[in-house]
């Protein structure tokens, strides 16, 4: 199976987890993320996308499964962080993935708005605030330029749990995983008046299970199914909600 299904290191050997680094490893609980100057500015729980034999050698085929294609992006806004890149030096702002092994493939994008009508931009972190045990993380900076001083505040707080169960001397294996995303950002002026407010609402549950039975003759019966589908919404100051209807999807297959 893919990641999702990784035990903890101190699961597989207790004894030397520092080392594991191949296999099955560090779990199922994956981020991607952001930084600069290696300080942490947000980051996104990647939908699982199950490609074409990765769990059972005959899933989806011959169709594509869902982002197999067209892999989901996601958005940071590090609006909070530009008084700390405004100083006429350089910077790096960098990604990776929390948990992850050695190979993982990722690129960003980097969208810069030029203030037009201001010789110089100011800006500066307010707050910074992580809370690792319940997966909340908020910013808040204020940037002055031609429109003024605007703060802006970025939150964004996730729930994930990823269960793994194995049965029948691994002949059953079920994986259940749960992950709800939130991420607000609002715009406040130096009256402390509201600009703007935008919610965007993420929710990517998975349930897979794959059992595995000796037939007579020799031959091998393995029945792997699961269900996926992937919700987004947006609340725009109330107004407007979107969302992606569920999609399941089983699948039986005989092996001789």
């Amino acid at each position: 199976m893919n990641f999702l299904t990784n035990p903890p290191n101190r699961y597989t050997n207790p004894l030397r987890a520092e080392y594991e680094a191949g296999g099955h490893a560090n779990g199922g609980f994956r981020q991607v993320y952001a930084t600069i100057d290696g300080q942490f500015v947000g980051g996104h729980i990647p939908f699982p996308v199950i490609y074409p034999g990765s769990i059972n050698p005959f899933f989806w085929s011959p169709v594509s499964a869902i982002g197999a294609f067209d892999m989901p992006s996601y958005d940071l806004d590090i609006t909070p962080f530009l008084g700390a890149m405004l100083d006429g030096q350089p910077h790096e702002i960098g990604i990776g993935v929390k948990d992850a092994q050695k190979f993982w493939l990722v690129t960003a994008n980097l969208h810069v708005w030029v203030d037009v009508w201001s010789d110089a931009t100011e800006g500066g972190l307010v707050s910074y605030s992580e809370v690792d045990g319940e997966g909340l993380v908020k910013f808040v900076g204020w940037v002055k330029s031609s429109k003024g001083n605007l703060t802006t505040m970025v939150r964004m707080k996730i729930k994930f749990k990823n269960q793994v169960e194995v049965q029948n001397r691994g002949a059953v294996r079920q994986v259940e995983m749960i992950n709800k995303e939130r991420m607000t950002i609002g715009q406040t002026n130096e009256r402390h008046q509201i600009l703007g407010r935008v919610q965007l609402f993420t929710e990517s549950p998975l349930q897979i299970q794959s059992s595995t039975v000796n037939a007579i003759g020799g031959a091998t019966f393995q029945k792997t199914s699961f269900v996926e589908y992937i919700c987004v919404g947006k609340n725009n100051k109330g107004d407007g909600y979107y969302g992606v209807a569920p999609h399941a999807f089983a699948l039986k297959v005989l092996e001789g």
